[in-house]
């Protein structure tokens, strides 16, 4: 069975600020980063569990590196959802703890 991807609203804004912040350097590089990001969607979808347990954040929420990035995601059999993409040097216990859930950062 092939998986599908998902990728929720907070993790399509998180990409679109991603974007614009390094787009306002250079377009080529806000480019290369998206691009970068996406090839890791693919990653997941071949392995699901290359990311490492983040239960301490969230039931079922894994993560993957990707440069100064991190990809939040949960993988069932069928898919995989991206919860968020965020930066490392963010309060990411922050984004993920109950008060804060449903909020943008």
């Amino acid at each position: 069975m092939k998986r599908r991807l998902l990728i929720s609203n907070d993790a399509e804004t998180d990409l679109l600020l991603i974007w614009v912040y390094h787009a306002e350097k250079s377009e080529r590089s806000a480019t290369r980063i998206r691009k970068e990001i996406g090839s890791k969607y693919n990653l997941l979808l071949q392995f699901p569990m290359a990311g490492r347990s983040r239960e301490e954040l969230q039931t079922g929420l894994r993560s993957l590196p990707i440069e100064k990035y991190v990809i939040f995601y949960r993988a069932t059999e069928d898919r995989i959802e991206i919860v968020r993409v965020l930066h490392g040097a963010q309060d990411i216990a922050g984004v993920f703890s109950p008060e804060t859930e449903g909020e943008q950062e």
